[in-house]
């Protein structure tokens, strides 16, 4: 039994790396926008020295013919300059100390705390800039009727104006790059939250789904290979005959329980991956793993709402792309998750599935039988394929990008 469970397992773990073609853990745009961020900063920190060492030079050199107001501007330019040199120096020992340390390739300061910084930055700069055009322009008009500053003198003056132009553009830069990056880093914590969220949802629904499975056993049109068995830590019970009042309660269950019959397990190595990597690939266990249709109507005159059962092992990317949309419908109408990001939700686990061979699309199977060609045991397929036509829920979300560009039944 060991070396069978063993030999389970390592089918499973073959198939499932077999889907999971890349682990991405940062996008390109990230990387690409580190290398500017560090080329933004090294700028900032080239005109911060600069600003500091102009207002300085013109405060000793040319003191004596300013009034206290020009004075006192100079003087107030160097405080936030210095302070913008210094905020880069910290943000480069701080990718120095953690590219040796961790091998975190160019992360800094937090974003969080570059939106504080660099917001209180950009409007000092904004303040001292607008004082010092002030002082500029009225210098330039008093030098068109005395004689008044030099052209050496002007000169200073409006390179110190053009540095703290380039200080005050920069740091608004990197303000709204760092809101960006705040935002995006919310927002993965809230989907992370909310996919580990689902997933206690379904392990939850795991001690509830013993009526759907036997509800699927007691389809007697469906072949035995076809049905999922329950994975359970019980020991192996006794055969037991069928009971008729067991049924109904699985009837009425699947009647007004539409949203426990969904089962989304997630295995817990996978729990454990989406925890340490921001993207990863999931597939089924099985390419031929296959489900057992279930016509479930919440009133008699509606229509089918949900159209397959499953036990707790399957893994069935259907039911399980409904769940993450269902879920994140919900999360959006809690305020838990931004609307904008709820499909980054879906996204985030790169849903896909294999092509259902050609003999077996519903298109194909429709003309095959119009000929009288008889296909045998495969007729329990067409019955899944016509029930999940009837899927109002998965037509819903039919645009949904994950949904599209999937490669499933593409034909239906």
């Amino acid at each position: 039994m060991e070396a069978e469970e063993r030999s389970d397992d390592s089918q499973r773990d073959d198939a499932r790396e077999k889907w999971q073609d890349a682990i991405k853990v940062k996008p390109e745009s990230q990387k690409r926008w580190d290398v500017i961020k560090v080329i933004l900063r090294s700028f900032t920190l080239a005109c911060s020295l600069a600003l500091v060492v102009c207002c300085v030079t013109a405060m000793r050199s040319y003191g004596a013919y300013w009034s206290a107001t020009p004075a006192l501007t100079f003087l107030g330019s160097v405080a936030p300059a210095s302070i913008s040199g210094l905020w880069a120096l910290a943000e480069f020992i701080t990718v120095c100390v953690r590219s040796r340390r961790s091998g975190l390739r160019l992360t800094g300061i937090p974003p969080g705390a570059h939106v504080a910084v660099d917001l209180l930055l950009w409007l000092a700069t904004i303040v001292f800039m607008a004082l010092l055009l002030v002082s500029f322009l009225s210098a330039l008009g008093i030098s068109r009727y005395y004689d008044g500053l030099t052209s050496e003198q002007m000169g200073m003056e409006l390179t110190a104006l053009c540095l703290q132009f380039a200080l005050t553009a920069l740091h608004f830069t990197l303000f709204v790059r760092a809101c960006i990056e705040t935002e995006r880093r919310n927002s993965e914590r809230r989907i992370k939250k909310a996919i580990m969220s689902l997933s206690r949802r379904g392990l939850e629904l795991a001690s509830t789904s013993n009526h759907m499975t036997r509800r699927s056993h007691a389809l007697s049109t469906l072949p035995p290979e076809s049905v999922i068995e329950e994975w359970t830590d019980r020991p192996p019970e006794s055969p037991v005959p069928p009971n008729r009042i067991r049924d109904a309660e699985a009837d009425v269950e699947a009647d007004t329980g539409i949203e426990d019959n969904m089962k989304f397990i997630m295995p817990a190595s996978l729990i454990r991956e989406m925890t340490d990597q921001k993207y990863t690939m999931m597939g089924p266990v099985d390419g031929e793993q296959k489900c057992i249709g279930i016509a479930s109507k919440k009133t008699a005159d509606s229509l089918l709402d949900l159209t397959v059962g499953h036990s707790v092992s399957c893994e069935c990317l259907d039911v399980r792309l409904i769940a993450l949309c269902r879920h994140a419908g919900r999360m959006v109408k809690l305020g838990r998750l931004r609307r904008a990001r709820k499909f980054d939700l879906v996204l985030a686990l790169k849903l896909r599935s294999p092509a259902l061979p050609e003999e077996l699309r519903l298109k194909v199977r429709k003309q095959r039988r119009k000929a009288g060609i008889d296909d045998g045991d495969d007729e329990e397929v067409l019955s899944v394929v016509e029930y999940r036509n009837a899927q109002r829920l998965t037509e819903t979300w039919k645009n949904l990008e994950a949904y599209r560009k999937r490669r499933v039944r593409l034909d239906w």
